[in-house]
């Protein structure tokens, strides 16, 4: 049964890892909760650099995992924002494609320009069918609480969901298991330093250049997270 509390523990764990913060914290727990082997896993899907995919790498490398980087389609033409075009703090569209009769109601949800939809149904997908080719049980995402409001496939209904998917599409005994789902940027920060993550491994802003451009969404929501913890942050 999907779960934000640690399981009994596992041979084979399967962690979704992006290379940012919130995957980190939760691979150290996964490390924790694994006998045997753990595995990582991280998707190439053409994003706007590859930072994040080679500190995944060195993360895998530091935690002594079994990793693998799947290539995947580019996602992009999902949500009309291409590659070249600037992400502004706050910046957000209408849940569906901003042509469409009647986005300019206030009763239609508004996204993230960020989100890419169906990029966490398939990250789970392949994770899952990987996951059964290695006779792993348990996958662990880090899925928060800051991601649910404008993320819908972040929330936990979600993840219920996904989880009962993957049991039945795969024939298979397999759980997601989402510890840091109820906690806050701050929390997972404080959390991560107490399990000793290497936070200099880690990449949060939309930008990949040798520094946070500072002005980004996830910069921001970063540097605030570490200011509240009261803790430095390494990547500055």
């Amino acid at each position: 049964m999907y779960s934000t509390h640690p399981p009994a523990p596992h041979d084979h764990t399967l962690v979704l890892l992006s290379g940012g913060l919130d995957s980190a914290v939760t691979l150290a727990l996964a490390r924790q909760n694994t006998c045997s082997k753990l595995f990582t896993i991280s998707f190439n899907y053409k994003q706007r650099h590859s930072k994040e995919l080679l500190l995944a790498d060195e993360l895998s490398i530091h935690y002594e995992t079994i990793h693998m980087e799947l290539p995947m389609p580019e996602l992009d033409f999902f949500t009309g924002l291409k590659a070249t075009e600037e992400v502004t703090p706050g910046t957000r569209f209408p849940r569906g494609f901003e042509n469409l009769p009647g986005v300019d109601r206030p009763d239609i949800p508004l996204l993230p320009r960020t989100w890419k939809p169906g990029r966490n149904i398939m990250f789970f997908a392949f994770a899952g069918a990987y996951a059964w080719w290695e006779g792993i049980n348990l996958l662990a995402c880090g899925v928060h609480q800051e991601d649910q409001p404008g993320y819908p496939d972040c929330s936990e209904l979600f993840l219920r969901d996904m989880e009962m998917t993957l049991q039945s599409g795969l024939s298979y005994t397999i759980n997601i298991w989402a510890p840091l789902l109820n906690m806050n940027k701050a929390e997972i920060v404080t959390l991560g330093s107490k399990l000793g993550v290497p936070f200099k491994l880690t990449w949060s802003c939309y930008a990949g250049e040798d520094k946070p451009c500072r002005k980004c969404d996830a910069c921001i929501r970063r540097e605030r997270a570490f200011a509240t913890a009261g803790i430095k942050d390494p990547v500055k």
